[in-house]
């Protein structure tokens, strides 16, 4: 069953599950699954406060999955088993060096960052960084993320409907990264808009 089918059959659940997994450090992209749940919205098959609040709180749980393995497992097993999952050492240590130099927020601006979006709760494990503080700050940048791309997907749905009245049965995994192209590309028209009028 495809990211596209488990979205649609499952709601509310798949959709935390794979928020929860994504900031687990899994390769599950939130960038496609957040404006797709946008778009569920759009339909009437999901409530956009809900799906806003259920990823919010996916992210925060998948966070301190990676943060309480870092803090009690230690750096050499976390990386080994990560590792196994296509997570590389270099992406781990990266977050570790960045959690370093910038501090405690660093959580919350790597929630906004390809590549150090997940990894930041590795290194913030390791480095023992307040639980408290850690997920204060991973809650806020969480909300952002999730209010910004599912109000994108939501924004975005009619764009969709005619993009996805296109493709055919083969191409579902090829929709999900369409939809993602159209709520960024809706996004950055809203903005110009905006930034015109003031």
């Amino acid at each position: 069953m495809n990211l596209l089918t488990s979205l649609l059959n499952i709601g509310y659940p798949g959709l935390f599950a794979l928020m929860v997994l994504e900031s687990a450090s899994l390769p599950i992209p939130s960038e496609v699954v957040l404006p797709f749940a946008g778009y569920l919205v759009f339909l009437g098959k999901m409530n956009l406060v809900l799906a806003i609040l259920v990823s919010t709180i996916a992210l925060v749980v998948g966070a301190l999955i990676d943060y309480y393995l870092a803090l009690w497992l230690g750096r050499p097993v976390v990386y080994r088993l990560l590792g196994r999952f296509g997570v590389s050492s270099t992406r781990l240590d990266a977050g570790e060096r960045w959690v370093s130099s910038k501090g405690a927020w660093s959580v919350f601006i790597a929630r906004f960052i390809p590549g150090l979006r997940a990894a930041i709760s590795i290194p913030a494990g390791l480095l023992r960084m307040k639980l408290r503080t850690f997920v204060a700050l991973t809650s806020a940048g969480s909300l952002i993320w999730s209010t910004v791309l599912v109000y994108a997907g939501f924004r975005a749905g009619p764009l969709w409907q005619t993009s996805l009245a296109s493709l055919t049965s083969f191409a579902d995994q090829a929709a999900l990264v369409v939809i993602a192209g159209i709520s960024i590309l809706y996004v950055a028209y809203y903005l110009g808009a905006f930034g015109r009028k003031g």
